[in-house]
């Protein structure tokens, strides 16, 4: 779709002159703009060698890859750090490859042959990963994407294709990408939007925890969002409209977010937040801020004086921000300064409400706010994000970096899947992926690098509501089964409510999956799954219950003391090992969020 066909839709009613998309003007080498946004780093000097996938299985991951994009020419590529830190990227045959870099500061392409094709429409391609990364992305692109790398402080360092640089060799194709860590303690995955909005992805992830979903966004997101952009832009004057970018046939092909558009026009949005940042200073000069911070300081009571915002506990002060902090949380006065406890946990939750528009509303002194209904609901606010959410068949995907701050016992919007023990992750090119078992056989797949099981996505045919807070009726579920492969024998069924905004899923047994909160915080939300063991299948066949009969004892007081001692001290040991596991979890769950806010500019 064309962007002149997004303007006609909205008619004589224009009364501004309009910017319009950004071009994409793809360049060579020499018009790659180098920045921390942009590169993955190694941390040491790696040799010119090939890592054996046959060698070794620790980290070994299976990837379906499904192609629901009207083209026979998607290609897929993954990038990252292996588990020594060195950068590598995945080849078709499943082996890692090791880019390495020239002296000059000019960027150099990557020659290795990283390309992994995918099949025509409806099909699916499977590879494994030859062992664990950190950092890593699974991008995708219609046709080609170059790599670049330079010289980096332990090695190479990849030079990425560039959303925001419209002279970027790959701004004239459209590419996206999913971002993953995979390390011994697990997996965490995660869609994100908080630079912009490409091609459309889905991702299912198998596991411990069972089938975890996020839908991701519609097939026509990006010229919907574009649309809802341009009527924003009329509405309040600033350049929504700008946040579109067009390939050099006038198709549109992403959305950037205001943060990234930032970066090459640092005088858009200059005053879009001078009245709301004066009126909330002025509300909390004298009301108090309550900030749950939903870690050990607890909640804290924060105030503005003298032109600055400050919390007891503290050690930093914050400033008015410019529009670029709050569209970014990364920098000015939404840099981390420091890894104190409130610090850590003030700048998230601060950032998050105004990007959301919360701290003048009702209750609004109460953060994080609790009714997801009152995001968005004023202007100024960011409407990339807004517009994003509103698109997004479940609601859920990063559209800023601190998306996943949220109230107690309120839903996680930032699509962040986790699982201990991973055994296939899907992920569907293109368009809404269907909830259907990531397991399923498919006979007919594209099968590389000695992939076992493949992945099943169906096209859906569900179309998000013209707002994000339309009420949606749960429609009748749809059960789908599921075997964690190689054991086919062990069934589970898993019943599934597709909804526009959210999926409830429902199973046999409980189970508490621990899923990173924000960096400053990690929150244990319970799900359900079946508890199925290896091997065993349960039937309606009859069985013989053996009932044994033992002889009753009265206890003395003596006997009772002793009992009543050792329960006490085993409940004293238990509670000592759940409380090292949650520590050791709480480590463990900032790897990820550290690889992904570093790559943003942010504090870690």
């Amino acid at each position: 779709m064309r962007f002149l066909k997004c303007i006609v839709a909205f008619g004589a009613a224009v009364t501004q002159v309009l910017a319009g998309p950004t071009i994409a003007k793809p360049g060579g080498p020499k018009d790659i703009i180098v920045n921390q946004y942009d590169t993955t780093n190694s941390t040491n000097i790696p040799g010119v060698h090939i890592f054996s996938a046959s060698s070794s299985t620790s980290g070994r991951l299976q990837l379906s890859l499904v192609n629901n994009l009207n083209s026979n020419n998607v290609n897929a590529y993954v990038t990252g750090l292996d588990s020594n830190g060195v950068l590598v990227m995945l080849q078709p045959n499943g082996q890692w490859f090791y880019p390495t870099a020239g002296l000059s500061a000019t960027p150099i392409p990557v020659t290795g042959n990283v390309t992994i094709p995918m099949g025509a429409r409806g099909s699916t391609t499977n590879i494994t990963l030859p062992g664990y990364l950190t950092a890593g992305r699974v991008w995708f692109a219609d046709g080609v994407l170059q790599f670049f790398t330079v010289p980096g402080g332990s090695g190479a360092a990849l030079v990425q294709p560039s959303a925001a640089n419209p002279s970027d060799p790959n701004s004239d194709v459209n590419w996206g990408f999913m971002e993953l860590t995979n390390i011994v303690s697990g997996i965490y995955v995660n869609l994100s939007y908080v630079d912009f909005l490409g091609m459309p992805l889905g991702i299912q992830l198998l596991g411990s925890a069972g089938v975890q979903t996020v839908q991701g966004v519609t097939a026509n997101a990006v010229a919907d969002v574009c649309a809802n952009l341009v009527a924003q832009a009329k509405l309040d004057g600033q350049p929504w409209d700008s946040l579109c970018v067009a390939d050099t046939a006038g198709n549109l092909i992403r959305v950037l977010s205001p943060a990234l558009y930032l970066t090459i026009n640092n005088e858009a949005f200059k005053d879009y937040w001078t009245d709301y940042i004066t009126q909330v200073w002025e509300k909390y000069s004298t009301t108090p801020l309550l900030l749950n911070t939903q870690a050990s300081p607890g909640v804290v009571s924060c105030y503005t004086k003298n032109g600055t915002f400050s919390c007891p506990g503290d050690d930093t002060t914050y400033a008015q921000p410019s529009p670029l902090d709050i569209f970014s949380c990364a920098q000015g006065a939404f840099l981390i300064q420091s890894y104190n406890a409130v610090n850590l946990a003030v700048v998230p939750r601060l950032c998050a409400a105004f990007n959301r528009a919360t701290l003048l509303l009702p209750n609004g002194n109460q953060q994080p706010y609790s009714d997801e209904s009152g995001f968005y609901s004023s202007s100024p606010a960011n409407w990339y994000s807004h517009y994003v959410h509103a698109h997004e068949m479940d609601g859920k995907g990063y559209a800023f970096s601190y998306d996943d701050v949220t109230a107690d016992n309120e839903a996680n919007l930032s699509g962040l899947l986790a699982d201990p023990n991973p055994q296939v992750l899907a992920v569907t090119v293109g368009g809404p992926m269907s909830l259907t078992s990531a397991t399923a056989a498919h006979p007919a797949s594209t099968s590389k690098g000695g992939a076992a099981a493949a992945a099943t996505t169906n096209k859906s045919s569900a179309k998000p509501p013209a707002s994000s807070s339309a009420a949606v009726a749960k429609p009748a579920p749809t059960t789908t089964t599921s075997s964690s492969a190689p054991n086919k024998a062990a069934q589970k069924t898993v019943t599934v409510y597709k909804s526009y905004r959210y999926v409830t899923v429902s199973v046999s047994v409980t189970h508490t999956v621990t899923v990173p909160g924000t960096c400053a915080n990690t929150k244990k939300i319970k799900t359900t799954a079946p508890a199925v063991k290896k091997g065993v299948v349960k039937t309606k066949k009859k069985h013989t219950t053996t009932t044994t009969t033992t002889k009753r004892h009265v206890a003395t007081p003596a006997a009772a003391a002793k009992k009543e001692a050792v329960e006490k001290k085993e409940a004293e040991e238990k509670k000592e090992a759940e409380l090292k596991k949650e520590a050791e979890e709480e480590k463990k769950k900032t790897v990820h969020a550290r690889h992904v806010h570093k790559r943003r500019g942010l504090f870690f």
